[in-house]
């Protein structure tokens, strides 16, 4: 990705003189409790706070998208964001996530283990409720972000006014929180995340058993990949994480560049821009069993059929005897949740990591646990939406 920079030392209107890179290191905000930030010693780059967003910092118990006020998500993202910036050991820390990442093997549990012994409980507590990784509320995380990103892109003119490298500072900080914000829109195109009913499995089968059993199908659609639509109704394939290639690599970088495009518009005009992202993301999966395009191979693909998914009513239901494409579509499904079979296929993950990480986990160690939209969930799953419709707008 390009970062439009400024630097331009006379009054002449603003233009885009200087692109940085998404491997350049600025220098880390935190968010003040009421409006603007303040700037810490730490540096990260763009690169680096898009992977780390959401699965190694955040705030368990406060979910961005569990509100369903827009105002209230901004302040809980303000948390999530500054769960970064409050960590005195924090390079060490992102060295050693990094390094874990490159060099043991992810097998046989190794990397959980390590993440598990770096980070502690926080890491078991942010997977057990990462409900803004999972459509449709990794769309509101995201909002929610990038609209602050956008704000603080606006104030970073109006200080470049009177102080240009202060401008260039809270604009470098604009592109880290869009960023953290980025994680989530990202999830968009990540087949693992977009027709998991994530949140519902939580509240049937429990945190634990119901997060070990979506880990089976995060995986299993992951590695399957899907078939995703844009609102124009632009077809491809999508694969999970760790398969990020293709047309959808292409994909996700339009919108992630896109959304950072944005930040520098709304700097140098000084206001918001109109919704440029949206359309650019994907909105739906195809149906189960749908046939659409796959531009990678030019072929057409028939749709995989999920682990779970909505039965009658808002009941989740379980595949009994787990196929991409099962024989008879119609009976291959329970009648209500099966927690012996949702057992049976926690067991059956094609990673494990899961289940390492929850064998340590208590639900006592939240002071709260999240208290997700459901009807929404149900409503934007069973429809195939990975979010809910909504006007182009300026955020």
């Amino acid at each position: 990705l390009k970062f439009p920079v400024d630097n331009q030392t006379d009054d002449s209107p603003v233009t885009r003189t200087e692109f940085a890179s998404s491997s350049q290191a600025f220098i880390l905000c935190r968010f003040r409790d009421g409006k603007g930030v303040d700037f810490g010693t730490e540096k990260l780059s763009y690169a680096q706070i898009v992977a780390l967003a959401g699965d190694y910092f955040g705030v368990p118990e406060k979910p961005i998208s569990e509100s369903s006020q827009e105002s209230e998500r901004q302040i809980r993202f303000k948390e999530h964001f500054n769960q970064l910036a409050k960590n005195e050991n924090l390079a060490s820390l992102v060295s050693w996530i990094f390094w874990i990442a490159k060099w043991i093997p992810d097998r046989l549990n190794a990397q959980t283990i390590a993440y598990t012994k770096l980070l502690g409980k926080s890491y078991s507590q942010l997977l057990a409720t990462n409900f803004d990784h999972f459509a449709p509320f990794s769309w509101d995380a995201y909002q929610a972000g990038h609209q602050l990103a956008l704000e603080l892109a606006i104030d970073a003119r109006n200080q470049y006014d009177k102080n240009k490298s202060g401008g260039r500072a809270l604009l470098a900080a604009a592109y880290l929180v869009d960023g953290y914000a980025s994680h989530f829109l990202s999830d968009s195109f990540s087949s693992g995340h977009l027709r998991v009913p994530r949140a519902s499995m939580a509240k049937i089968g429990g945190l634990i058993l119901g997060g070990m059993s979506v880990n089976d199908m995060h995986e299993a659609d992951g590695e399957d990949g899907l078939i995703v639509c844009t609102p124009g109704n632009e077809q491809w394939f999508a694969r999970g994480d760790g398969h990020l290639e293709g047309v959808n690599r292409n994909c996700v970088i339009a919108a992630l560049q896109q959304s950072v495009e944005d930040i520098f518009e709304a700097f140098k005009e000084r206001k918001k821009p109109l919704d440029r992202v949206s359309a650019l993301v994907p909105s739906k999966v195809l149906a189960a069993g749908e046939t659409g395009r796959n531009p990678d191979s030019d072929r057409s693909l028939k749709q995989t059929f999920p682990r779970f998914k909505f039965g009658d009513g808002a009941s989740v239901v379980t595949q009994k005897d787990p196929s991409p494409y099962p024989q008879n579509p119609r009976t291959a499904y329970t009648d209500t949740f099966d927690k012996k079979k949702a057992e049976d296929l926690a067991g059956l993950g094609r990673r494990a990591g899961a289940s390492v990480i929850y064998s340590d986990f208590d639900t006592a160690d939240l002071s709260r646990v999240p208290q997700m939209d459901l009807e929404k969930e149900q409503r934007c799953l069973t429809a195939n939406k990975i979010r809910e419709d909504g006007p182009v707008h300026r955020f």
